[in-house]
């Protein structure tokens, strides 16, 4: 798993002039950008974690590294089955 710090966010335009916000690491944002034709990139140092999990899209493979801060998954005895439960 990827650390939240050493992901790499960034902003990506496509021939439109629409702006994507994306984060991953080095390799799957330049992937990303590649295989949508997307130009223009310009990647962010100084954000927050908050921002970046709100306003930024996952573009990794396997497991997003932001869930486990966002979310918790506990046991429902009432439903008799475990379920998510969202932190904020």
């Amino acid at each position: 798993m990827t650390c939240v710090c050493h992901l790499k966010k960034a902003v990506l335009i496509d021939e439109k002039n629409n702006k994507h916000y994306v984060y991953g690491s080095l390799e799957e944002v330049e992937a990303f950008a590649s295989q949508l034709k997307l130009t223009s990139k310009k990647y962010i140092n100084h954000i927050s974690p908050s921002m970046m999990m709100k306003n930024f899209k996952y573009v990794g493979g396997g497991n997003n590294p932001t869930n486990h801060e966002t979310s918790t998954r506990e046991m429902s005895y009432r439903l008799n089955k475990i379920v998510v439960k969202e932190k904020w």
